[in-house]
């Protein structure tokens, strides 16, 4: 049941833009709106901590944010609240459909705004919002409320397990193999159906980092070792010479890897192969695809089309049709959108089948586009290194989340138009350590630095966590060959130079 009167979060630069929202909500009722104006996302947040708000309007192109960046942002910062973008453009119109796929509720152009269906789209995006959460909120009580007593079910019959030696009780190993073996199917039908939900109301979240593909498949090859051993499966790995790196989530990553190689052990008979293999797409040298091929029973080419669909199971050329909810490969084909890729699936040459996906390249020049005007060819670009928490922390792992997101948002707002918060560079278990790129030589980018190193050490005395930070220029380089001369400098930058000591304030 929606409030008499809405209160609304205005985020928008444009006074005169922000003048025609206020003027097209002042008469309306049922409900009505009461507008809060801001210009920037520092601005939001501010107010957000004041009191509370039930919808966000929010341009996508903002001072201190840009496009995706600033749903992004808002999405951090306020997660339950329904958030409306708006667009100035023909030209912006695909990034606002782009933002509803990413979880806002609607998106609205400022050239036609209708004083007499705005009130109504924004109480309707409240009140999608509103279900959204109560769908969600419900299911994840059902995932916690079913995973508690099967987790607490597993460890049990792990210990019988221990227990039960010798061969008089071959019997009774084998019964608690099989009730363990359900205990794990039915866990992971809990977990498709809260990452399915999460799908649906656009909170599937990914975080993007620099990522070695050819790493990554070893490690959850690895994983599979024991299992392609007792089902008799040649697994292989095999990368590119030279495999650029990714511009990826490596968590979802290895879920997409993870479900694609469980399915093709469930399809491959024994002495059967299945492969992984990573290179740089042929038709788009700009995103490398990862593929797991099988030698199992394939796909029919009339299901390849519908595979990905929410729900649907496709019936093998040789087997019944798999138990399940049918979500494994709808989640993949969420999680590989969400990353900037796609995936698909086609026949292999041995007749079974070959499921592929695709991410970015990491690439400098890619992600530094909005600060490298090459007409100003004698420009600089410095790289500032931020050190957010010292690797031996010690505060447990939700608190330094916490910690690690408000940074992160405090140095994205915080550079202004001439800087870009970069993806984390740093290798997997290297944490806290940041990187801004900004336009300018050091003395610029020394200025920045020490803005963020007051801060940062602000935010770890407001959280009193008796940690230091800094902040430092780790490099300058000529704007004339950005790619080049950024990535001979990865080796120095990834690793911290300096730790700073605890209390060091």
């Amino acid at each position: 049941m929606l409030k008499e009167k809405l209160t609304l979060l205005l985020i928008e630069d444009n006074p005169a833009d922000a003048k025609l929202v206020q003027l097209a909500l002042e008469d309306a009722r049922h409900p009505a709106f009461e507008v809060d104006w801001v210009r920037d996302i520092p601005a939001a947040l501010a107010r957000l901590s004041e009191r509370g708000v039930d919808l966000i309007v929010t341009d996508l192109n903002l001072p201190s944010s840009a496009g995706l960046d600033t749903l992004g942002a808002l999405k951090e910062l306020a997660r339950h609240l329904p958030v409306v973008v708006l667009t100035g453009s023909y030209q912006e119109q695909a990034s606002g459909q782009q933002a509803v796929g990413d979880g806002a509720q609607d998106f609205l152009d400022k050239q036609t705004l209708d004083p007499k269906r705005l009130p109504r789209l924004l109480a309707y995006a409240v009140e999608r919002n509103e279900r959204a959460r109560f769908q969600e909120t419900f299911l994840e009580n059902v995932n916690h409320e079913l995973r508690t007593p099967l987790t607490v079910a597993s460890g049990f019959l792990h210990c019988l397990l221990e227990n039960a030696q010798g061969t008089a009780r071959a019997e009774e190993r084998r019964t608690l193999d099989i009730i363990l073996r359900n205990i794990a199917y039915l866990t992971q039908m809990v977990e498709e159906l809260a990452e399915a939900t999460r799908a649906g109301t656009g909170k599937l979240t990914v975080s993007v980092r620099r990522v070695d593909l050819e790493a990554l498949m070893l490690r959850t090859a690895e994983e599979f070792g024991i299992a392609a051993k007792d089902a008799g499966i040649t697994l292989s790995v095999k990368a590119s010479p030279g495999l650029p790196r990714a511009l990826a989530d490596p968590k979802r990553c290895r879920q997409i890897l993870f479900n694609l190689i469980s399915n093709a052990f469930k399809f491959t008979p024994r002495g059967g192969r299945v492969a992984l293999e990573a290179k740089a797409l042929a038709s788009d040298p700009n995103l490398l695809s990862v593929c797991v091929a099988d030698t199992g029973s394939g796909v029919p080419e009339e299901a390849r089309d519908r595979i990905f669909e929410r729900l649907y199971q496709a019936r093998s050329r040789a087997r019944e049709a798999p138990k399940g909810l049918g979500l494994g490969l709808f989640i993949c084909h969420e999680l590989a959108a969400r990353q900037g890729g796609r995936i698909w699936v086609e026949g292999s040459a041995d007749g079974g089948s070959r499921f592929c996906f695709t991410v970015p390249r990491f690439s400098f020049t890619k992600l530094l586009e909005r600060l490298l005007r090459f007409d100003h060819p004698d420009e600089s670009l410095s790289l500032i290194e931020c050190s957010v928490l010292p690797e031996e922390h010690g505060m447990d792992p939700v608190s330094a989340s916490q910690l690690a997101a408000e940074a992160e948002e405090l140095l994205r707002t915080g550079t202004g138009p001439e800087g870009q918060l970069l993806p984390d560079l740093s290798p997997e278990g290297v944490p806290g350590v940041r990187h801004v790129a900004v336009r300018g030589g050091e003395a610029a980018a020394q200025v920045i630095a020490r803005r963020f190193e007051k801060a940062l050490a602000a935010l770890h005395r407001r959280r009193k966590t008796g940690l230091a930070s800094g902040a430092r220029v780790v490099s300058v380089h000529s704007i004339r060959e950005p790619e080049a001369a950024l990535e001979c400098q990865i080796g120095h930058i990834v690793t911290p130079a300096f730790a700073p000591a605890r209390g060091a304030q």
